[in-house]
């Protein structure tokens, strides 16, 4: 114990002595614990620092009795981390007199003087029980209460209420239900890269949820009772304590480095931490690295006992009734809603069954989960895998046969991962459990995003997702033994970290997996050479100019067959889409799909002779130029404009939408621009959209004017830069030359021009933006393709919204528009916002549009 200095061992200690003594100690404390390494000596003595300071304030300041103070939440539980909040509670009798008041203000504002960061309620007993009933968190924070100062009789009283208001059942469920939320907030994985100590699902917290609840219980305040009254072994109860010192000095280690509370373990920490706990960068790892591989694997057993102990208390809570246990076959029986091995060392005596339980659960869906007995079963039985173990023919077959069943894969294999039982059948995937990736792209372990890529593939399977991405889902339906690509997906990235080409390494172990298993020749090469080529496809569609025949050529010579370019499209979407939530977008959707046709056009036996493919692009433009009605000749004025670059660029639906939007401003000469949401991007800027519509446009027209704001129309009112308002739904109408309706004859055109002053839409004309000050505004170019690019350059954002779809990126495009209607689509998935670019005012003017008729 730290010898208090002067200023606080004397009685008569003032305040600038008092907060002299706290930065001393505190000092002192932090120095210490560079020697010694211990955060439970940090919180121990700092707790006692702070009751020290607590008690000379409220005997200096001789408030009245009948009061208390109450150390409550984690203050009160004897874990005071350095830069943790103080959770006190004034307790009062009876409600606060202005006398008292006052004086309890002056309590409050000398704890904050002395630099104590104070966190406080002041309550009557009666407040404090109806608060609890109320709200689990007041709950818990007084279920820790202990006292400080003041009369005990008052202290007493407000005990007996607590315990009385406290229901155990009830109390249970609060706490199960707030952890799933939690969980929910951290989207239930305990591996983000920056993970938060406190909250993260594998944290300190699903610890403090156990003791909560065992304590509400009467089971117990610490883990040596838990284990006492057998809801944890003694082994468990060793592991759980080592797991929460380790945690606990991580978040010690965490504050101090930051000089303020910090709970997330950010980058910028990770390689600070982990030098000062001895790790060594390597060859191909850094140290920060392998800190964190080490904290992933103390979460995942946080979470691994998180689950039993619950389920353990729960059982001892709610015990379950005969008439819900049902047999299955010899091995298993239903308790409840989970399965339950039977007798309880049937892993131990019969190794076979630990696969065979995960199958199980796929075949009944009425199992939501397993017992505590069982999960704890397969945690002590993961040694049983063994190479003896994964030479056995029916482990072989079974593990194959959870691949190819029509439910559960992925619910069963991340549960095969959270008990070890994954990484024991595959040595591979144990090296990379918890293993980071220190990119651009990747915010999940090496173990998580292959599950995810798993995740992914397995929902372009199901019905209720085709909508997401339809091609993938046609494709999948098609393709044989589409479970091929699952086992692709767990080895692609299964051999990051070992230095070299990880794409050739894991080609290796995928050979070595599928000759084990007895997998046919064809569908081994199919799987080798998914995971040799996985970047391939996403490389040559970013980073190649897919208008070359030649670039399509060489992709397929490496693809060869369209079984292999159908797997490969499949996996590429699904490992793009598990990097990161933020990492897929539309546009790299258009340019994947692109390859992906061209190159199945060729491998099909057709031609990319440029000529040829430009021709085949007209033909098919000109086909959906009919669709709207229009002549065959409509499309010869405003094509003599554009050179084979143009063609190559574009597809033949976008070919179309410019046709029909200028072929009849041909001649014009003032510009205007046209945006529109399109599967083909995000929202973002013309420079940033790519290879957009509009830049081609641009290029290929650079004089063409018109669409100008209509004189005597009333000036739209601009909204704040960055405002962004969700258009109305579609009209059911629209004006002469808008798309017609799905089987719609094109003469009713003429119908629903006479009809369009109905699509007016309220409000949109408020959709404008100002993009400069109105004085810059008059001073700027009104007029001309180089004034419009200039403004478009320094404003060049766009509002959006689009309903259910993916994140998209307007083409921009030169047109005229009749401001102020709505042109309505029901070929489309989504209603976007149209900026309609006004030169003689430099605002962009806001309509509802529609996306591509496709």
């Amino acid at each position: 114990m730290l010898s208090p200095p002067a200023t606080l061992a004397d009685g008569g200690a003032t305040l600038a002595g008092l907060k002299a003594g706290v930065q001393a100690e505190r000092a002192a404390l932090q120095a210490r614990f560079r020697e010694t390494a211990d955060g439970t000596l940090v919180l121990r003595e700092h707790r006692r620092l702070v009751d020290r300071v607590l008690k000379e304030m409220w005997r200096q300041l001789r408030l009245p009795a009948p009061l208390a103070l109450l150390a409550v939440g984690g203050y009160g539980r004897g874990e005071l981390y350095p830069h943790s909040d103080v959770d006190v509670l004034v307790l009062l009798q009876d409600p606060a007199s202005v006398g008292l008041a006052t004086q309890i203000e002056k309590l409050v504002g000398r704890l904050w003087d002395t630099g104590l960061e104070l966190a406080h309620s002041v309550r009557t007993v009666a407040e404090c029980v109806e608060e609890a009933r109320k709200d689990v968190t007041v709950m818990t924070s007084l279920l820790e209460a202990r006292q400080l100062a003041g009369n005990r009789g008052l202290f007493a009283r407000f005990d007996r209420a607590r315990g009385e208001c406290l229901d155990a059942k009830v109390f249970f469920k609060a706490k199960r239900l707030e952890q799933e939320q939690r969980h929910t907030k951290f989207q239930d994985s305990p591996y983000s890269l920056e993970p938060n100590l406190k909250e993260a699902p594998g944290g300190l917290r699903d610890l403090q949820v156990i003791l909560w609840i065992s304590q509400a219980c009467g089971l117990g305040n610490s883990w040596t009772e838990l284990a006492q009254r057998g809801l944890i072994t003694r082994e468990e109860a060793r592991q759980v304590q080592k797991h929460h010192r380790l945690l606990q000095n991580l978040r010690v280690r965490l504050h101090y480095a930051a000089g303020r509370r910090e709970d997330r373990l950010l980058f910028d920490y990770q390689d600070s931490l982990a030098r000062d706990l001895g790790y060594s960068p390597t060859a191909h790892r850094r140290a920060g690295e392998q800190l964190m591989q080490s904290y992933f694997r103390t979460a995942k057993a946080v979470t691994q006992l998180n689950t039993i102990l619950l389920q353990n208390v729960g059982a001892e809570i709610f015990p379950a009734r005969d008439s819900d246990v049902a047999k299955i076959d010899e091995k298993f029986r239903r308790v409840g809603e989970l399965l339950e091995a039977h007798p309880a060392d049937l892993f131990e005596r019969e190794p076979t069954a630990i696969l065979e339980s995960f199958l199980i659960m796929q075949q009944h869906s009425e199992l939501k989960g397993m017992t505590a007995q069982t999960l704890r079963a397969l945690w002590r039985a993961r040694t049983r895998i063994d190479a003896a173990f994964r030479r056995d023919p029916r482990n072989r077959a079974t593990f194959l046969s959870l691949l190819q069943q029509p439910r559960g894969i992925v619910h069963e294999f991340r549960r095969m991962n959270q008990y070890g039982i994954l990484g024991r059948y595959l040595p591979a995937f144990r090296r990379i459990v918890g293993q980071m990736q220190h990119d651009l792209f990747h915010v999940y372990t090496v173990d998580q995003h292959i599950l995810t890529v798993v995740l992914n593939v397995r929902r372009f399977t199901m019905v209720e997702f085709a909508h997401e991405y339809p091609l993938c889902s046609r494709l999948i339906a098609s393709l044989e033994r589409h479970w091929l690509l699952y086992i692709a997906a767990i080895f692609h990235d299964i051999a990051k970290g070992r230095g070299g080409d990880h794409s050739q390494l894991g080609r290796l172990e995928a050979q070595r997996f599928c000759r084990e298993h007895g997998l046919a020749a064809e569908d081994t090469q199919l799987v080798e050479f998914l995971v040799e080529h996985h970047l391939t496809m996403s490389s040559v569609a970013q980073k190649q100019d897919l208008s070359e025949p030649e670039v399509v050529r060489r992709f397929a010579d490496v693809v060869g067959t369209e079984r292999r370019l159908v797997a490969l499209y499949l996996l590429t979407v699904a490992d793009i889409r598990g990097t990161s939530p933020k990492v897929w977008n539309a546009w790299k959707g258009k340019l994947l799909e692109d390859l992906f046709r061209a190159t199945q056009h060729l491998l099909k036996g057709g031609k990319l002779e440029a000529d040829q493919y430009i021709q085949s692009k007209q033909d098919e433009a000109k086909r959906l130029l009919g669709l709207y009605g229009l002549s065959d000749t409509v499309q010869d004025a405003l094509w003599r404009h554009f050179d084979v670059p143009y063609f190559l660029r574009h597809d033949a639906q976008e070919i179309a939408w410019h046709t029909r939007l200028l072929h009849h401003r041909e001649s014009a000469d003032r510009p205007v621009v046209k945006a529109r949401l399109s599967p083909a991007g995000e929202p973002g800027s013309p420079a940033a959209a790519g290879p957009g519509a509009g830049v081609a446009a641009r290029q290929a027209l650079p004089h063409r004017t018109g669409g100008a704001h209509r004189p005597g129309r009333k000036r739209p009112v601009p909204l704040p830069v960055g405002h962004r308002r969700r258009p109305a739904r579609p009209a059911l109408c629209h004006r002469a030359g808008a798309q017609p309706l799905r089987g719609q004859p094109a003469h009713r055109q003429d119908r629903n021009a006479r009809r369009a002053r109905r699509g007016r839409v309220r409000g949109v004309r408020r959709g404008a933006r100002q993009l400069e000050n109105r004085a810059a505004a008059r001073n700027r170019p009104a007029a001309g393709a180089a004034g419009l690019d200039a403004a478009l350059r320094s404003h060049s954002s766009i509002t959006s919204w689009s309903g259910n779809r993916t994140s998209t990126k307007p083409n921009w495009d030169m047109s005229g528009m009749r401001i102020g209607y709505r042109i309505p689509s029901r070929w489309s998935h989504s209603c976007c916002t149209t900026r309609a670019w006004n030169p003689a005012t430099l605002r962009s003017i806001g309509l509802p549009d529609s996306s591509k008729p496709w």
